[in-house]
C-alpha cells in the first residue's frame, strides 16, 4: 500500500503524538462503560447488539490496517478497543443470563476470520469490500443504542465518558487517515462512525439534564384544596341545627 510521503517533519511528529494520545485514550476507552456496570450490577438501556455489532468493526479496523502493511501509529489502539469490548460483552450477557455453550461456534467462526484477514493473503479488492461492509455494521450499532435510549427515555448505564472519548478518538483517526494514507473506505466509515457518536452524546447528555424527556420531570402532584361551602350549604346547616 502506497502512503502519502509528502507531509513536513512537523507534521509527521504532530500525526505520530496523536495516534501516541489516541493509544492512550484507547487503553482506558471502555474502563468507564465497564466499571459503571461492575459497580451498578446492571445494563440498563445499553444494547447488546449494538456492543456486538461494534466488537466486530473495531475487529475489522484492527486487522484491515494490519493487513494492509499501514504504520502501526495508525492503528495499534483499535487492539485495546477490540480487548475492551470483547469484555464488555462478556459482562452484559453474564448480567442478563445470557452466557451459553452455543456461542462457542461463533466465538470460534470469528477468531478464524480474524486470522485470514490479517494475513494478508486475500487481495486488497476484498479487504477494501470488508471494511465497507463495516460502515452500515457500524451505522447499525450506533443506531441500536439511540434506540434503545430513546424507547426507555433514559441513558441508564451508558458511560458518558467512554463516548466522549470515543468522540476525541475517532476524530483523530478521520484526521491521520486524511494525512497519511488517503484511505476512501476507511475515511467513509470513521467519518460516518463520528457523526453517530456525537448523536449518541447528545442523548445521553438530554436524558441526563432533562429527565422525562421532553415533557420534563413530572411535577409532584399537589392535594386539591377542600371545598369552600357555598351560602345554600350553610343556609342548609343552619336550618338542621
Amino acid at each position: 500500500m502506497k502512503l502519502h510521503s509528502d507531509l513536513s517533519p512537523e507534521l509527521e511528529a504532530f500525526c505520530e503524538f496523536l495516534g501516541v494520545t489516541v493509544l492512550f485514550v484507547n487503553v482506558v476507552l471502555k474502563m468507564p462503560q465497564i466499571l459503571t456496570i461492575w459497580h451498578s450490577g446492571g445494563t440498563t438501556c445499553i444494547s447488546l447488539r449494538s456492543t456486538v455489532l461494534e466488537w466486530i468493526s473495531y475487529t475489522v479496523m484492527l486487522v484491515y490496517p494490519f493487513a494492509l502493511d499501514y504504520p502501526v501509529h495508525t492503528y495499534i489502539e483499535c487492539v485495546f478497543a477490540v480487548l475492551q469490548d470483547y469484555i464488555l460483552v462478556l459482562m452484559i450477557m453474564h448480567y442478563r443470563n445470557e452466557l451459553s455453550p452455543q456461542w462457542i461456534l461463533p466465538f470460534m467462526v470469528y477468531n478464524v476470520a480474524v486470522v485470514v484477514t490479517g494475513s494478508g493473503i486475500l487481495p486488497e479488492v476484498a479487504l477494501y469490500a470488508i471494511m465497507l461492509a463495516t460502515t452500515p455494521m457500524l451505522i447499525w450499532s450506533k443506531i441500536d443504542q439511540i434506540k434503545e435510549m430513546y424507547v426507555n427515555k433514559d441513558a441508564g448505564q451508558v458511560s458518558l465518558a467512554t463516548w466522549g472519548l470515543t468522540v476525541y478518538d475517532t476524530g483523530v483517526r478521520q484526521f491521520t487517515t486524511a494525512l497519511i494514507t488517503h484511505d476512501t473506505p476507511l475515511q467513509i466509515n470513521l467519518s460516518t462512525s463520528q457523526v453517530f457518536n456525537v448523536a449518541i452524546v447528545a442523548c445521553i447528555l438530554y436524558y441526563r439534564c432533562t429527565p422525562g424527556g421532553l415533557q420534563g420531570p413530572t411535577p409532584p402532584s399537589v392535594p386539591p384544596a377542600p371545598a369552600r361551602p357555598t351560602s345554600s350549604t350553610r343556609r342548609r346547616c343552619t336550618a338542621h341545627n
